[in-house]
């Protein structure tokens, strides 16, 4: 061969077969490297991505809760605002109660002072 390679042109490399096995072995050792490394980072990976499941998981779940109380929390809150009308009802029924019998309280009132108006008279006339 004239040393020069006829397909591309190029001038083949002069190197010793020693120096190439050696070479050959590099490039071995730097594959499995890197197979082992890569191993390494996909189990790396697929724990980090396990956790993360189970982070989303949790939070779904407490989200889950979280609506739960809410809704309850609206449901407590819808029977307070029943409950405060009622009362509210209640307390203006019970205040027209109140005005009623505080008239019929100074009525009576009235009645009796006219009444012991009577008697004083009456009792001024006897003597």
């Amino acid at each position: 061969s004239s040393g020069i390679n006829a397909e591309y042109g190029h001038p083949e490399p002069q190197v010793s077969a020693p120096k190439l096995k050696s070479q050959i072995q590099d490039h071995k050792s730097l594959n499995q490297n890197h197979l082992f490394l890569n191993h390494q980072f996909l189990s790396w990976n697929h724990l980090f991505q396990n956790q993360n499941h189970q982070y989303l998981n949790q939070n779904h779940l407490f989200l889950n809760q979280n609506h739960k109380f809410l809704f309850q929390n609206h449901q407590f809150l819808f029977q307070n605002h029943q409950s405060l009308n009622q009362n509210l009802k209640s307390l203006i029924q019970n205040l027209k109660s109140l005005r009623h019998n505080l008239k019929s309280l100074i009525q009576n009132l009235k009645s009796l002072h006219q009444n012991l108006k009577s008697l004083h008279q009456n009792l001024k006339s006897l003597r």
